[in-house]
């Protein structure tokens, strides 16, 4: 999730004490569409980033220990830079919650480094190499590399907080369920983790004599058949349920309308009678919940297609440039339409 988000699915947090600050004072504007920010491009523009510093630092630091370069160069530099990032992504350095903690990616980065680093040594001990000169690179590698890492991550620290502030980078929320324990969850979501959701409104299907049609900041937005159309139309990240774990007829017949939506559905334990282990939860702020079902790719996911997608497009853009260029000449000499041909395509269930 956004901001104070960490879990399995790179999405929960852990529970954090509760302030004593009013909701008012927590609360985040709710920003238009047009200026929201997607997790995955953050996720990729830092694992990006990672990625070419590690391997920049690497290649400069080499060339200052070997002269005219070793044989296994290039290999090592490839290594050493995804083991780092593979480290960092298990240490859930590229989620939201950990990117806005600067002093938390401090050790983040160092730990993935020193790591990949020392696999790198340990290797060429086993296969009887000399590692003298190895072990100078490498400590010279890993101040270069995390100094440049720390620095991109303080700088990318500012704008997320700043996003978040703003209301640009929380992940939009509605709630279902208007009964009675749902003024206790809103507050505490208003009070820690107002930064990493921003609630739209509510959704019940009783009557306004038996659910309020306005809990604390928020309206109720309509009944349960209104849910779908309105989670496509204003970009809703997560489902909360607020109903009561006992009602399982109505819970089931909300998730059935909302199969075909890519949402994250979550099931609010806050008072729940049901006692599991922690690590059953996701917490968003201090408010555990029961995952239901995640969207068919998590942020993670998405930004490291996003990366492929581009660096394996402008690979395929520069090797057949030559040729694209010799049909879109034909297609322009035999025809009057364009060379291109656009489509509009439609995702996941429509």
């Amino acid at each position: 999730m956004r901001t104070a988000v960490k879990s399995a699915s790179a999405e929960a947090a852990q529970p954090a004490a509760s302030t004593a600050a009013e909701p008012e004072a927590r609360r985040v504007p709710v920003a238009p569409i047009e200026k929201l920010i997607s997790q995955p491009p953050v996720i990729a523009a830092m694992l990006v980033s990672d990625m070419f510093t590690t391997t920049a630092a690497g290649l400069a630091t080499h060339l200052r220990w070997y002269e005219g370069g070793r044989p296994d160069m290039a290999l090592s530099l490839v290594i050493v830079a995804v083991m780092t990032v593979l480290i960092a992504k298990w240490r859930w350095a590229y989620t939201i919650a950990n990117l806005t903690s600067w002093t938390q990616q401090v050790a983040e980065t160092g730990r993935a480094l020193f790591l990949a680093l020392s696999t790198l040594v340990v290797v060429h001990v086993i296969a009887g190499a000399d590692v003298s000169p190895l072990r100078g690179w490498a400590f010279e590698w890993f101040l270069v590399a995390w100094g440049l890492a720390v620095a991109g991550r303080a700088v990318m620290s500012g704008f997320i907080s700043n996003w978040a502030k703003a209301g640009r980078l929380a992940r939009r929320a509605v709630i279902v369920g208007a009964g009675p324990p749902i003024q206790e969850l809103i507050d505490r979501l208003d009070r820690t983790g107002s930064t990493a959701v921003q609630i739209l409104g509510i959704f019940d299907d009783r009557s306004k004599e038996r659910a309020p049609e306005r809990v604390g900041h928020y309206d109720k937005l309509g009944r349960f058949d209104d849910l779908e159309p309105y989670c496509r139309r204003n970009r809703v990240d997560l489902l909360i349920v607020a109903l009561p774990t006992t009602a399982e007829e109505r819970i089931m017949h909300v998730l059935k309308k909302l199969w075909v939506l890519p949402i994250d559905v979550r099931v609010a334990a806050l008072g729940s009678r049901l006692k599991l282990r922690s690590r059953a939860y996701a917490y968003i702020g201090d408010v555990p919940f029961l995952p239901v079902f995640d969207k068919p790719m998590s942020d993670w996911s998405v930004a490291l297609k996003l990366v492929q997608d581009r660096v394996f497009a402008a690979i395929a853009l520069v090797l057949l440039a030559p040729l694209m260029a010799l049909i879109a000449l034909a297609v322009k000499l035999e025809s009057r339409g364009p060379a291109f041909f656009r489509q509009q395509r439609y995702g996941f269930n429509n």
